[in-house]
C-alpha cells in the first residue's frame, strides 16, 4: 500500500468517527441515469435530496433550497461544472457551501482546475458507493460546523448590540442627576475652596473630573 492509499484509508477512518447528520444535498448532471444512482446512494443515508439537470436549473433551485453540499458534474452542456463551481464560491450567499465535483477526469490539470474554480472535493467516475457516502458524509459535518460557528457568531454579535444598548440607556438615565451633582461640585468649589485643604480640594477636583467624564 502506498503513501496516497494509507492516507485515503485514514481519511476514511476519520470520516466514519465523525458524528453522522444527514443533510439537504443538490445533484448537479445533465445526465439522468448518474443522477439516479447518487441520488439512491444519498438516500439510503437518509440524506434529503434534490437534483437538477443543467447548472440553469441547479442555481433556481438554490435560490428555492439552499442545500448542505452539492455535487457537480463536471462536463456539462453550457455552462461546465467548473464554470458554476466558480461563480457559487463568487457569492456570498454560497461560497460557504461545500462543492463536490464529479468527474471521470483524471488529469492532474483538470483537478487542478477544479481547485482554482474552488471545488471543496472530487468524486471520481465509475461512481464509488463507499466514497461517495464518505464524502458526502464529511462535506455535510464540514457545513453544519460551520452553521454552528456562524450562528455562534451571530449570537454574540446580539449579545455585544445588547451591551452597548443597555450601557447607552443607563448613561442617558444618569445624565440628569449626574448634571444636578456637577452643579452642586461646581458650587462647593467656588464657595468652601477656601475652607478646604489642599488634600481636600484634590479629592473635591478629582471627582468633579470622574462626573463630567462618565457625562461625556
Amino acid at each position: 500500500m502506498d503513501a496516497e492509499e494509507q492516507a485515503e484509508e485514514m481519511n476514511a477512518e476519520l470520516l466514519e468517527a465523525q458524528e453522522h447528520r444527514p443533510g439537504r444535498i443538490l445533484i448537479v448532471d445533465d445526465e439522468k441515469p448518474p443522477r439516479q444512482l447518487l441520488k439512491q446512494i444519498l438516500q439510503a443515508e437518509g440524506h434529503e435530496v434534490r437534483d437538477a439537470e443543467s447548472a440553469d436549473q441547479a442555481c433556481d433551485m438554490i435560490e428555492e433550497h439552499s442545500p448542505d453540499v452539492i455535487l457537480m458534474d463536471v462536463m456539462m452542456p453550457g455552462r461546465t461544472g467548473f464554470e458554476l463551481c466558480r461563480e457559487l464560491k463568487s457569492r456570498r450567499d454560497t461560497a460557504h457551501i461545500p462543492i463536490l465535483l464529479i468527474s471521470g477526469l483524471t488529469d492532474r490539470d483538470d483537478r487542478l482546475k477544479g481547485i482554482e474554480a474552488g471545488a471543496n472535493d472530487f468524486i471520481g467516475k465509475p461512481i464509488d458507493v463507499r466514497n461517495v457516502t464518505l464524502r458526502v458524509r464529511n462535506a455535510v459535518y464540514s457545513k453544519h460546523l460551520h452553521d454552528r460557528v456562524d450562528a455562534a457568531f451571530r449570537e454574540l454579535k446580539q449579545l455585544e448590540e445588547l451591551r452597548d444598548n443597555l450601557t447607552h440607556m443607563i448613561i442617558h438615565d444618569l445624565r440628569s442627576p449626574l448634571t444636578g451633582a456637577l452643579g452642586y461640585l461646581e458650587l462647593l468649589q467656588l464657595t468652601a475652596e477656601d475652607k478646604l485643604d489642599a488634600e481636600e480640594r484634590e479629592t473635591l477636583g478629582s471627582i468633579y473630573k470622574i462626573v463630567d467624564i462618565v457625562m461625556t
